[in-house]
């Protein structure tokens, strides 16, 4: 009977540990509701809420580095991006946003994981670790990257380079030149546009679909011209403020719309 009273107890506090080892692991996480079927949970790491924020990109850094040799700005309405050229043979394509919140790029990237037809996974749901950002995104093959390190998100794509590794070694690069950068302690001084109010200007009923038209009124702290993007889809006129067209399936409770300017600054605020 001692015995077995020995090993009872050995068992329950092994299960305790367990408990407690893996209440610990899920605080280490929080979670996302993925915004299209399937509606899964996404996870992403816990960031503290004492991070600091960036107010410029390290593209200067970038085009300094020996890795590189050259980079080339891909910037219209529909694509806001960088082509960083390593060689002839290999190249990768950038994007890079900057936020006034860690919540903001969150939310950014999730609609951009939910609507990706390659499914990045998180760094936890696979077996990658390249010690990249406080959150990362692995998708074909390595090929896709997506971080975020504080309130900066960054994409990287390679759709054509010789060798396989140069989405990682990029974002790598990219990513320790930010944990080098000057930072500041307050998300006020982040010159994100100024979002001034959103108004329905009209809403009716075209086939099976609703469309609204939003007035969105937004002024840019550096003078530079606005985009505007909702979820799925990007402006057709992207200059200065204007209208925006929301068509849907049913009537919507709220749509979010995402202002940016010439430099990846952004701002986003929820309607209806």
């Amino acid at each position: 009977m001692k015995y077995k009273n020995i090993i009872r107890w050995f068992f329950m506090i092994i299960c305790f540990l367990s408990t407690v080892s893996s209440v610990f692991a899920q605080a280490d996480f929080h979670y996302r509701t993925r915004l299209l079927e399937p509606f899964v949970e996404m996870p992403f790491y816990n960031v503290s809420e004492n991070t600091s924020f960036y107010t410029s990109f390290v593209l200067d850094e970038l085009e300094k580095d020996s890795l590189i040799e050259n980079i080339v700005r891909d910037d219209t309405a529909q694509n806001r991006r960088y082509r960083v050229d390593i060689d002839d043979n290999n190249s990768v394509h950038m994007k890079f946003f900057i936020f006034s919140s860690i919540e903001d790029a969150e939310i950014h990237v999730l609609e951009y994981l939910s609507t990706s037809n390659v499914y990045p996974k998180h760094e936890s749901q696979i077996s990658a670790n390249h010690n990249i950002g406080n959150n990362v995104w692995y998708g074909w093959n390595e090929k896709i990257v997506i971080f975020i390190r504080n309130n900066v998100e960054v994409r990287i794509v390679d759709n054509y380079s010789e060798s396989d590794n140069n989405s990682v070694r990029i974002a790598k690069l990219v990513d320790s030149f930010l944990l080098q950068k000057k930072t500041v302690s307050g998300s006020e001084l982040v010159p994100v546009p100024k979002i001034n109010s959103v108004t329905t200007v009209s809403s009716k009923v075209i086939g099976n679909s609703m469309q609204y038209k939003l007035n969105v009124e937004a002024d840019d702290p550096l003078g530079q011209n606005l985009y505007y993007n909702i979820f799925g889809w990007s402006s057709e006129n992207p200059f200065g403020n204007g209208v925006v067209t929301v068509s849907s399936g049913e009537q919507l409770d709220k749509t979010r719309i995402w202002i940016l300017n010439e430099d990846h600054f952004v701002s986003t605020v929820e309607h209806f």
